[in-house]
């Protein structure tokens, strides 16, 4: 049986790092973090690790923020991917 290529994880990992690609040489005036992380299962680990090193002004500077871990998933095995596009 074939499976999609990017499926749960790996579909919102390549999403950050294909606009890394769209953003390099631009100039932009506001300050770009791409976070990569891990644990989301077990309380979003990851990112708690993240923001519990930030400074409360370096916090309060976050404009937005956009989470895309799943972007993409096999869900009923058809070797088709799905785009999961919210509730």
């Amino acid at each position: 049986m074939l499976l999609p290529a990017a499926d749960d994880n790996s579909s919102g990992v390549v999403n950050p790092l294909d606009l890394s690609r769209i953003l390099i040489g631009r100039v932009i005036s506001s300050t770009v973090v791409l976070l990569l992380s891990t644990g989301e299962e077990h309380g979003a680990l990851g990112v708690q690790s993240f923001v519990d090193q930030l400074t409360p002004e370096e916090f309060v500077a976050i404009k937005y923020v956009v989470d895309v871990d799943t972007l993409g998933y096999g869900a009923n095995n058809g070797g088709v991917m799905e785009l999961f596009s919210g509730y």
